[in-house]
This record gives C-alpha cells, structure tokens and sequence, in this order.
C-alpha cells in the first residue's frame, strides 16, 4: 500500500530549483535549452515562440499566466509536483553537476 505520492529523491539538486523564483528558473531553461530539448522537457516551438515575444512581453507572461510557455514544465512549481519530474531531476543533475 503506498502512503504517498514519490519523493524526489535529488536533495541538493531538488533544492536548488525549488529555492529559485519562476524567472530564475526560466532563465536556468534558456540557458540550458539544447539539453532540455534533448531530454524531451521543451520543445522547439516552445523555444522559438520565447526568442519571438520581446521581453516585457516574457515578463507579462510569466508574472501573470499560471502555467506560462512551457508545456511539460510548469516554472511556478516545485521539482516534486512536476508531472516529469524524473527527468527534470535528470536534467538539473547535468546542469548543477
């Protein structure tokens, strides 16, 4: 019988995106977007409609939209309550290491 749902099991990792705000974790994704896109976490389309919108326009987003650009991960929430979250575990672990 399970008692919950899985715990990350990343420790530092885990903590270093869930102690950054959603721009902060946003700017970690466009610094890292060929590795994201490789693990399947962003698409191009994705990446494309971001280089497209002027930067205020970024910012409006992101501020305002409760799951903003990207589909498979959501900015505002921590590692645990990601619906990918074992390869967003897998991508912050080759980004922190």
């Amino acid at each position: 019988m399970k008692s919950g749902p899985r715990k990350s099991s990343g420790g530092e990792i885990v903590a270093k995106w869930d102690g950054m705000d959603f721009m902060e974790r946003f700017k970690l994704i466009m610094d890292h977007a060929s590795l994201l896109l490789a693990r399947g976490l962003i698409a191009p389309s994705e990446i494309a409609l971001v280089e497209a919108m002027p930067e205020s326009a970024r910012e409006y987003i992101l501020s305002r939209e409760d799951h903003p650009i990207f589909t498979s991960i959501d900015l505002k929430q921590e590692v645990n309550a990601q619906v990918h979250r074992d390869r967003l575990e897998a991508a912050l672990r080759a980004v922190f290491e």
